[in-house]
């Protein structure tokens, strides 16, 4: 750098020989200039001029530190360290202190505005504090009411950086009710239900708020600050409080985009521009831990800075030892980017269930209209004793399930009423969603007509009404609405949809959007002023991403209805709907006709996406089913789901896979049951006689390189898929029956899987489980004759498992060769950079056909662990082996020998098994 270059020789001479020293350097740098705010005197930065800006630094310095050596020096200390520590860029480092700089004038500024002491800590708190709560204010205060006409604004504008908070579209949900969620914390295998996912959070340090668009992420994320600055100013004492003592700091991810080209941001310049004269304390309050950073939408923010920097990368550094943070993400837009900060407990929010519909609608509407909409929408009396029931039976998906018909526990009436509202607009089932339920009760209390039945509906006669308001608004201001404004304005937001989507993003800034709507500025102030867009100053966004997906549809619409391919949506990585996912989903609920639309859609997708395309019907806000796939579209959608088996790339694949298993397709020998309902096994033979095993010092935990002589056995050629494990749950002589289980702990109940794809590998199970199934199986194939009395069903031990792996010539992964190969299984290549891929989720069996051994044996590097019969005590513990990897790991652990080890109760999502068939112990025959 030539600042540095340029004054090397002059620091040398001024440096003390303390100062030749590198950790005393690195020390007096940390106590310059992160060790308390930065002086008011500094002057504003200058980075078009560093020698004129670093000089006149170096002067105020020198001048406000004058009794301290240390302080006169600091900033040649800096220049120096910077120049000479290996592994630092100069560059970045001196943007970096100049974004610090900033940050710090600004919060001198407003603490003068506001006449606030800067080195009063709890006098900034607290006013930090009143931001978040008269944001909230404002927040409730107008979205209350629901008339298509002026909110009144009774409370006083916001003056401060929160104001943006009441200019988000999750303000559009004034009852305050409390979410249901699904919590699992780091330790727990399986998730458990919470009937309150604010006080879950309240208890919950750090974690992960995942939920579907429009499900009230943002919403919790603005409670959950809210409920902070109360518990900190003592409004409440109980246990929870005691706990959470702690000062809220919002971020809105979706805003960091790393700066730009000629001015690059760091995420923690970018966390204290969030934190106004907070910021003068930022590193005080993050060493005594008094914060909680509620991060919001990571799935609106950009993963590539303008430099090709990963902003992902850098929130994840800056959170890695904060012990209090939460992120809100969309659920299918998370995977795992946060990996490197675990443990992390997760909560997911659920759809809202009948009752809080009907008193969502009551709490927003008022008691009348409330049960009016209620009663329009087929809710009655009735149909909360068939909620009531099927819940009572563990089974509330059959609330929503039309195609599985009535239960046979439920009663005449209540079935009628249940009847009724599935036959109806559905609507219902979309306001399981609690934007859904905003648009449907802001449209009916409009009085304009009959409800519309789709989300593009809703939203279609949503930005109607919010437009005429403005029309009307506009003639009152003596400004006449021009013919065709309205629909001139929808095409320039089509436009501002279309140049987001091409940016793969959520944000524009204002001179790409003006660009976008042709030069019009004045379409810009429209749309914010009909609350379509929010105007973040230098950013334009649309008020909801849902807003954006509506606007974006009649760019699928243009594409498909003009003949062309749906290819380029998706690129070469046609698996990824990526920001076109909700897209998608809303056109087909655009276009209608019942089922008729979708699959319209789906037929034209199928070619280029057949997930997508699928997806698009299964999430359809009608409630369409498989059953709806209509003959033509089915036929597309596997014709596209056979081509794309061959994908290069696994990604490719396992996409294909998964269609071909929703579609009942996946024929292959030994992934599903017989005609019988019995698993269909696939049997490799394994020569018995001299192996030797372990004794890879490469692997992860091996044994002892050791001889050992086996007998022959024939080993399943995949690990168990859903579809034979749900043989085992659903044969009345199965999982229940006590026999099965002697000697063992049998579990309450089965656990759900995280993947139910019939031909991925059953996960979750615990080793107690896959024994139980070895038994059943052993008697239901001695039953049918397909084994004899003297072979069973039963868990490989360790010894036979690698020896089945690693053969005869000590392989080191199944395959042979020393060396991980990329794309040879379904684990994460790139945690230590030996691939590409990481598909981070189970994938459908046999799909890595170059990975499998010589023998024909499949998936036994990757996908899931799989246990063993061999146990051992460590320490007092029981351990049972697992061996093979999985799809959470780097390839060490997928080797032939490593060895991993669970207690034999333990469930997670990636533990399985496989089963071999071998001859009886000799003490059994």
């Amino acid at each position: 750098m030539a600042l540095t270059r340029t004054l090397y020789q002059t620091i040398t001479a001024a440096l003390p020989e303390r100062f030749r020293d590198a950790s005393e350097r690195k020390r007096i740098v940390n106590a310059a200039f992160y060790g308390d705010p930065l002086l008011d005197a500094c002057p504003p930065p200058d980075v078009g001029n560093p020698h004129r800006y670093t000089a006149e630094l170096v002067r105020v310095l020198d001048n406000e530190r004058a009794e301290t050596q240390d302080g006169k020096l600091s900033l040649l200390v800096l220049l120096d360290y910077l120049a000479t520590e290996p592994g630092r860029d100069p560059d970045s480092e001196i943007a970096a202190l100049a974004d610090r700089l900033r940050n710090h004038q600004r919060a001198l500024e407003i603490a003068r505005k506001e006449n606030l002491n800067p080195n009063e800590l709890e006098e900034l708190i607290h006013h930090h504090l009143d931001e978040i709560e008269h944001g909230y204010a404002r927040m409730a205060k107008e979205y209350v009411d629901l008339a298509a006409s002026q909110t009144e604004r009774n409370v006083p504008l916001p003056r401060n950086r929160y104001a943006r908070m009441a200019d988000t579209s999750e303000r559009l949900d004034p009852a305050h009710l409390e979410l249901l969620g699904l919590h699992q914390t780091a330790e727990a295998s399986v998730p458990s239900p919470v009937d309150n996912v604010r006080e879950a959070l309240l208890k919950t340090p750090r974690g992960v708020l995942l939920g579907e668009p429009g499900s009230g992420k943002s919403w919790t994320m603005w409670r959950l600050a809210l409920e902070y600055a109360a518990i900190w100013r003592g409004k409440r004492r109980d246990s929870v409080a005691d706990r959470a003592l702690l000062i809220p700091v919002v971020i809105r991810l979706q805003e960091f985009r790393g700066g730009t080209k000629e001015r690059p941001q760091t995420f923690r310049a970018f966390v204290e521009g969030e934190l106004g004269v907070l910021a003068l304390h930022l590193d005080r309050l993050r060493r005594e831990q008094r914060l909680i950073f509620l991060m919001d939408a990571l799935n609106e923010m950009p993963r590539k800075g303008p430099r090709g920097a990963d902003l992902v990368a850098e929130v994840r550094n800056f959170l890695r030892d904060e012990p209090h943070f939460l992120i809100s993400c969309r659920v299918r837009d998370y995977r795992d980017d946060l990996g490197s900060l675990r443990p992390l407990a997760q909560m997911t929010l659920q759809p809202l269930t009948p009752p809080q519909i009907q008193q969502m609608l009551r709490l927003r509407l008022g008691d009348e209209q409330g049960a009016a909409l209620w009663a329009e929408m087929g809710g009655s009396p009735a149909l909360l004793d068939f909620w009531q029931k099927v819940l009572d039976k563990n089974e509330p998906q059959r609330f929503w399930q039309a195609e599985k018909g009535v239960p046979s526990y439920t009663s005449v009436v209540s079935d009628a009423a249940w009847r009724k509202m599935q036959s109806g607009a559905r609507l219902i089932p979309l306001c399981r969603n609690p934007f859904m339920s905003f648009l449907v009760s802001r449209i009916y209390q409009t009085g304009e007509g009959a409800l519309p039945s789709s989300r593009a509906g809703l939203f279609g006669d949503f930005v109607t009404l919010l437009l005429g308001r403005e029309a009307k608004l506009a003639a009152k201001r003596g400004e006449p609405w021009a013919e065709g404004r309205s629909e001139t304005l929808q095409g320039a937001l089509v436009e501002v949809a279309r140049a987001m989507q091409a940016a793969n993003g959520t944000v524009l800034s204002r001179q790409e959007t003006v660009v976008a709507v042709a030069e019009d500025e004045g379409l810009i102030a429209n749309a914010v002023a009909a609350n379509l867009l929010v105007d973040n100053g230098s950013e334009i966004r649309f008020a909801h991403q849902l807003l954006q997906d509506y606007f974006a549809l009649r760019i699928l619409l243009e594409k498909m209805e003009a003949g062309e391919s749906a290819a380029g949506f998706f690129g070469d990585a046609w698996w990824e709907a990526g920001i076109w996912r909700e897209t998608v989903v809303m056109l087909g609920e655009f276009l209608g006709e019942g089922a008729a639309g979708p699959n319209r859609v789906a037929r034209w997708l199928a070619p280029a996406s057949p997930e997508v395309a699928l997806e698009m019907i299964l999430r359809n806000g009608a409630g369409l089913t498989l059953d709806d796939v209509e003959a033509a579209t089915r036929d597309a959608l596997l014709d596209s789901a056979h081509a794309k088996r061959s994908e290069a790339n696994p990604h490719g694949r396992a996409a294909a896979y998964r269609v071909l298993a929703l579609l009942d397709a996946d024929d292959r020998r030994g992934i599903g049951v017989d005609e019988r309902g019995l698993p269909d096994i696939a049997w490799v033979p394994v020569e018995g006689g001299p192996y030797t095993i372990g004794g890879d010092e490469g692997a992860y935990n091996p044994l002892d390189e050791q001889p050992v002589r086996l007998e022959g056995f024939e080993m399943e050629k995949y690990p168990v898929t859903n579809a034979q494990w749900n043989a085992f749950l659903n044969d009345a002589n199965g999982y229940e029956n006590v026999g099965w289980w002697d000697g063992l702990e049998k579990p309450s109940q089965p656990a759900e899987p995280s993947w139910t794809y019939s031909n991925h590998p059953r996960e979750t199970i615990n080793w107690y489980e896959a024994v139980a199934f070895c038994r059943w199986l052993t008697a239901r194939k001695r039953v049918v004759g397909e084994i004899e009395a003297w072979q069973e069903i039963r868990l490989p031990t360790e010894a036979e498992w690698e020896a089945a792996a690693r053969g005869t010539e000590g392989r080191i992964y199944p395959w042979g060769g020393s060396e991980y190969e990329g794309g040879y299984a379904n684990v994460d290549e790139t945690e230590r950079g030996e691939g590409p891929y990481d598909l981070r989720q189970t994938s459908a069996v046999g799909i890595y056909p170059q990975g499998d051994t010589p023998e024909g044996i499949s998936d036994m590097s990757g996908n899931v662990w799989e246990w063993t019969g061999s146990r051992s005590e460590g320490d007092g513990v029981d351990i049972t082996r697992l061996r093979g990897g999985s799809w959470v790991l780097d390839p060490q652990f997928a080797r032939a020998a490593s060895r991993f080890g669970f207690g034999p109760r333990d469930r997670d999502y990636f533990l399985g098994f496989r089963v071999i068939l071998a001859p009886l112990s000799r003490a059994d025959r």
